[in-house]
């Protein structure tokens, strides 16, 4: 069993653990949201049932890409497996 040790921020943690469905952050460039969001799919993709799905969007398919793909295979490199 691989385990996923992930340092978030107070305002992080707060969001994270937050119940609601839909969440909007207001905060600036470069605290975090991104990391947020990718540390979210992850933790919620592991957590479906099998042949689930989650979902990051953003305005561009090429904006998504730039803003978290290379995010995701880092902090899910432990947990990601490849092929079927």
């Amino acid at each position: 069993m691989t385990s996923l040790n992930f340092e978030l921020l107070p305002w992080q943690k707060e969001v994270f653990l937050d119940k609601t469905r839909f969440k909007v952050v207001v905060a600036g460039r470069r605290c975090g949201k991104s990391r947020l969001a990718a540390i979210k799919l992850i933790t919620e993709g592991l957590n479906c049932p099998s042949g689930s799905h989650v979902m990051y969007v953003a305005p561009t398919q090429g904006q998504a890409r730039t803003i978290i793909w290379q995010m995701l295979l880092e902090l899910g490199r432990n947990v990601i497996v490849t092929g079927k």
